[in-house]
């Protein structure tokens, strides 16, 4: 159960990108999401291209060119700007999204994001890199080894390929250039590494040089979306925020069993020391203490956000009994009781879960209070799609509407063959391929 429990991460979809993407593929050929500087997928645009390296370029979701076809296939998009690249005729331009202009920019190649005050750093054919404005105007003449996007007014850079340094940007030195390794996980926090000997020594600091987390005193840290992980041995350690404020006092670890590592909407599942599994926040707050040995974040398989619900075991397997579980609230009110046997979750007012019959799992679709809306609807379920699930049942494969229970196509299909932006394909006992459109109604052909 508990690697069914993450089906639906994989499955987070809008309604309309399917049909908008269907749209641009028709046109380019090729067409993929592209992301925000902040780790989201943009809905407006899509990546095309794709037959050779360097021709590829965006649309909007009407399929109307914006970035003609020259270019490599790294799109971040940040204000409405994105930077793009071609390596082979060294070239790096910034894109306008919404005036469709671009600016040449000096050099060969750079960052793919704009930093926070404008600046982007850019690599000269000298092989040293520098600083240029929006305009193209050189801000920062190009002196360093490497040089990385400024957040909060500060940045990264290489002297030498073996020193590094902080600078503001004037280009004054916030932490002078040592042989230490910076890396940045987050805004405000720098990991810091040191070499003695053939041990690595690691410790954090924040942006202006202030170390508040020595080397030495951790053997390694894991950035989890707005938690660190401070590791001090196995099964042992703290977390911290990205503020470097440590939330806990006694040893804890994130579980990697769970497979949900990173924290979602601010909260995390971690371990403490005598073996049951808590919910934390960013804020040091810890919840369903003391009583439950795997805890679940249930996710929003329509946005990917935290539902507020988790899935909680009440009972380990124990011989030919399986596991049970329950679902519950961040203050430990129990919604739906722990006598079911696997949950998958679909938002906060809807969600499958499983009992075990005759030696098989029968899912049940129910609302989020208990009440079921179809009692034992399939044994399994294989993909998601839009407010639709593909599922089985024995040898049958049928589409269900999980908001109002109804089958949208029967259970009477022997194969699902094909779920992707442009097809939906089944295959009936007779071997026949039946195809659908992306409303789930059939095709005649």
């Amino acid at each position: 159960m508990k690697k069914i429990i993450l089906l639906l991460i994989s499955f987070i979809f809008t309604y309309n990108s399917w049909s908008q993407q269907c749209i641009v593929q028709g046109l380019y050929g090729n067409a993929s999401k592209v992301y925000n500087s902040d780790g989201t997928i943009n809905p407006n645009y899509f990546i095309i291209g794709g037959d050779r390296g360097d021709n590829y370029g965006l649309s909007d979701v009407k399929g109307n060119l914006i970035v003609p076809q020259e270019y490599d296939p790294y799109f971040i998009i940040s204000n409405g700007k994105t930077i793009s690249k071609n390596f082979n005729k060294k070239t790096i331009d910034l894109w306008d999204l919404n005036t469709q202009k671009k600016v040449q920019l000096p050099g060969i190649s750079g960052n793919e994001t704009v930093g926070d005050n404008g600046l982007i750093a850019i690599e000269f054919s000298n092989e040293k890199w520098g600083y240029c404005d929006i305009t193209g105007k050189i801000v920062l003449p190009a002196k360093y080894s490497f040089a990385e996007e400024f957040t909060n007014g500060r940045a990264l850079v290489t002297m030498n390929y073996n020193e590094y340094g902080i600078i503001d940007d004037k280009g004054n030195w916030v932490v002078e250039p040592k042989k230490i390794s910076y890396i940045r996980y987050a805004p405000n926090v720098i990991l810091f590494q040191e070499e003695t000997g053939e041990n690595t020594k690691s410790g954090l600091m924040d942006i202006n040089g202030k170390i508040v987390i020595p080397e030495g005193i951790y053997e390694n840290f894991e950035f989890r979306s707005g938690i660190i992980e401070a590791i001090k041995g196995d099964k042992k350690g703290d977390l911290y925020n990205y503020s470097l404020k440590k939330l806990t006092n006694e040893d804890c670890w994130i579980p990697d069993g769970n497979e949900m590592t990173e924290a979602t909407d601010g909260y995390i599942v971690a371990m403490d020391s005598k073996g049951y599994e808590f919910v934390i926040d960013t804020n040091g707050n810890k919840y369903l203490q003391n009583k439950y040995e795997f805890i679940q974040i249930q996710l929003n398989y329509f946005t990917g956000k935290a539902t507020g619900l988790f899935t909680v075991e009440t009972n380990p397997a124990d011989g030919d009994k399986p596991e049970t579980y329950a679902v519950v609230k961040l203050d430990g009110t129990v919604l739906i009781d722990g006598n079911i046997n696997d949950v998958v979750n679909l938002d906060d007012k809807v969600i499958f879960t499983g009992e075990k019959i005759d030696g098989r799992i029968l899912f049940s679709l129910r609302k989020i209070n208990g009440d079921i809306i179809k009692k034992d609807v399939c044994d399994n379920i294989l993909e998601f799609y839009k407010q639709y699930a593909f599922v089985t049942n024995g040898n049958k494969r049928g589409v269900l509407n999980v908001l109002t229970g109804e089958w949208v196509i029967p259970l009477e299909y022997a194969k699902l063959l094909d779920v992707s932006d442009c097809s939906i394909k089944f295959a009936d006992f007779n071997g026949k391929e039946v195809d659908f459109d992306q409303d789930l109604n059939k095709i005649s052909k």
